[in-house]
């Protein structure tokens, strides 16, 4: 029977079958998925959100506020002690002495060396009010401050604060007087102390 069918109706039977299967194949997308990429896990201890991978960052701004504090309060100390040469050890020259002169008898002192430095500052040291008040306060209370937030009697010595110094304010409560400090703190050094008196009327 097949011998029968005409070799050229075969041949176009033929034809379309190939062209169908070709069409086919170029048409229908491909069903294999694209192999997932594999994102690296973060180390141990740095996970992302971690709140712990800023922490150097706030550790940075609250050191040096402290380090500021620890380096005027060790100041103070060797004042309140009447230790001329700790007070040397702890000072960068050249150290300026400002005094307001509402109590004892500074007034203005520059030490350009440590030389210098003994006789700028024996009259804060002889001073017996100021070290007397200072150990009655042996944690007061000091707080940073800026050009901008120095108190109304230090502003004129303002120009005195340079790049890299840090003021330092400390209040001293006494019996019927208040001393207020100004530290020019400059790394772990003090490069200037300002003097305030209050007196309270009878």
């Amino acid at each position: 029977m097949l011998s029968r069918i005409p070799f050229s109706s075969v041949l176009w039977v033929l034809t379309i079958a190939i062209t169908t299967c070709s069409t086919r194949a170029r048409v229908e997308p491909s069903t294999t998925e694209p192999p997932t990429e594999v994102q690296p896990r973060p180390p141990s201890g740095k996970a992302e959100g971690d709140s712990r991978a800023n922490e150097p960052a706030a550790l940075a701004a609250v050191k040096p506020a402290g380090a500021t504090i620890t380096a005027a309060t060790a100041w103070l100390n060797a004042l309140r002690a009447r230790d001329a040469s700790g007070l040397a050890g702890r000072t960068s020259f050249p150290f300026a002495l400002r005094d307001t002169g509402t109590e004892g008898d500074c007034k203005k002192g520059m030490a350009p060396s440590e030389e210098a430095f003994a006789a700028a500052v024996a009259c804060l040291v002889s001073d017996d009010l100021v070290v007397e008040d200072l150990r009655a306060n042996p944690e007061p209370l000091t707080k940073i401050l800026t050009a901008k937030t120095l108190p109304g009697w230090a502003r004129k010595w303002t120009k005195e604060i340079h790049q890299g110094v840090t003021p330092v304010s400390v209040y001293i409560p006494g019996n019927g007087n208040t001393f207020e400090f100004v530290l020019l703190v400059a790394g772990d050094q003090i490069q200037g102390l300002w003097k305030n008196a209050w007196f309270e009327s009878n």
